[in-house]
């Protein structure tokens, strides 16, 4: 294990969106930036990310870019980063994509990211924000969305949650325990 934590992305103290990447080393307290290949990641805030550590990869998901006129564009897209090799790589993902989000949380359970929440585009105004209670469960060793049922359906969908479940948030934080 590398004993570190990396940091990709975000919003700057000037407003700006940024696409760099930083390892911070828990026993030496000394950050290194990063020089990566590969596909260059589009700018970003907002998003999450997740260490798959059965492949040493850091998957990242979604998020904000901030564009030329001032727009927010929502993210859907799904990142790796191969720590090893510091490459960057863009997955091909099939089935039906979810719409982009950002201020979503994310976890890995064993090979599955669960994203929870966030916000996205309002079905009945595209011009317009909701926040989102959706699960979704993305299987990191295949590329793809899963539904819940673990069917292998190949598409993006939410989890269905029996009785109660919180109301739609964008903005917080979740953790595996």
């Amino acid at each position: 294990m590398e004993h570190a934590l990396y940091l990709f992305g975000g919003l700057s103290q000037k407003c700006e969106v940024l696409s760099d990447m930083y390892r911070f080393d828990l026993h030496t307290k000394e950050w290194d930036i990063i020089e990566t290949t590969g596909v260059r990641p589009i700018e970003r805030e907002s998003h999450s990310a997740v260490y798959v550590k059965k492949s040493n990869k850091i998957v990242v998901y979604g998020g904000f870019r901030i564009g030329k006129t001032g727009n927010c564009d929502r993210l859907g897209d799904v990142l790796y980063f191969d720590i090893k090799s510091r490459c960057w790589s863009s997955p091909k993902i099939g089935g039906n994509i979810p719409s982009g989000r950002a201020l979503h949380s994310a976890v890995l359970y064993k090979d599955l990211m669960y994203v929870y929440g966030g916000w996205v585009t309002n079905l009945l105004s595209a011009s317009s924000w909701v926040c989102s209670s959706e699960i979704l469960c993305f299987n990191t060793c295949k590329n793809y969305f899963i539904n819940f049922t673990f069917t292998a359906t190949h598409t993006w969908s939410s989890v269905r949650t029996p009785k109660y479940s919180p109301q739609a948030r964008s903005g917080h934080a979740a953790t595996l325990v």
